[in-house]
């Protein structure tokens, strides 16, 4: 009988992250026009200048909604996706090849992370549906003025911005790590130089820098 090698071509990592700097959430998905979300909001847009006041803060409490990450449950959740994007990017900035998610060197091992933050009341979320009402208050919202027309070259169109912010929270995911691509220490230096960055919306403000935990897993050779 002919012998049988399994080959050791990757480990499975463990990363934990807990915020350094307020975490900014903001779902993209809900850009689709036929969101039911994204469709309330541009017929309260569309009033322009005729917006009452009650209707501008209706505008403002579906955008912060919409900018929401939601499991089937109800939970907060992540998408595993932007975390491999952010170590791509943040790989690019210490001189690693840009190429990096390309070939493939992690991939998620899952879609979504579990978003913990803490609560009102103190405490870090435990897995139960997110309360929404209770979030909705100033502790929890970001507000800028950005500009509507970045593309516009000069022309600048300052649009108010509202999106959930979590002044503590951390996350943990499994990442597959292949060793033909991507060594373990470098690896290591990819995920520091990520918490530096920073994760999700509004990195250039300082928002959503992380320390990291990492764990192999399995023997990573």
């Amino acid at each position: 009988m002919a012998a049988t090698t399994q080959l050791k071509t990757h480990t499975r990592a463990r990363i934990t992250m807990n915020g350094l700097t307020p975490f900014v959430m903001n779902n993209i998905e809900h850009a689709d026009p036929e969101d039911q979300l994204d469709i309330e909001i541009k017929a309260l847009t569309a009033k322009g200048s005729k917006m009452t006041p009650e209707e501008r803060a209706q505008r403002d409490a579906l955008r912060w909604r919409a900018s929401l990450y939601l499991g089937d449950n109800g939970q907060l959740v992540f998408p595993a996706r932007h975390l491999i994007v952010a170590l791509s990017e943040a790989a690019a900035g210490i001189s690693k090849k840009t190429a990096i998610i390309e070939r493939g060197a992690f991939a998620p091992a899952e879609l979504e992370m579990q978003f913990r933050y803490e609560t009102p009341d103190g405490t870090f979320s435990g897995g139960a549906p997110a309360d929404l009402r209770a979030l909705y208050v100033p502790r929890y919202t970001f507000r800028a003025m950005v500009n509507g027309n970045p593309s516009g070259g000069r022309r600048k169109s300052m649009v108010p911005l509202v999106r959930p912010i979590f002044p503590r929270w951390s996350m943990a995911t499994d990442l597959i790590v292949y060793h033909s691509e991507i060594g373990w220490d470098e690896f290591t230096s990819v995920v520091e130089a990520t918490g530096r960055v920073g994760i999700a919306t509004a990195r250039k403000s300082g928002m959503g820098r992380f320390s990291a935990e990492l764990t192999a897993m399995d023997d990573a050779r």
